[in-house]
């Protein structure tokens, strides 16, 4: 059996160092659409 527990995942996204308000608004968009990067831990 495997059992898959998403609780908070780390995203594969690279914030800017600077941006404007509508470029942050806009890559908060990217970074909730964003891929989650996968974790596996044993038990």
């Amino acid at each position: 059996m495997q059992v898959i527990i998403f609780r908070h995942g780390k995203v594969d996204f690279q914030w800017r160092k600077w941006s404007t308000s509508e470029q942050f608004n806009n890559d908060c968009k990217l970074y909730d659409g964003g891929c989650k990067k996968s974790c596996v831990y044993g038990i």
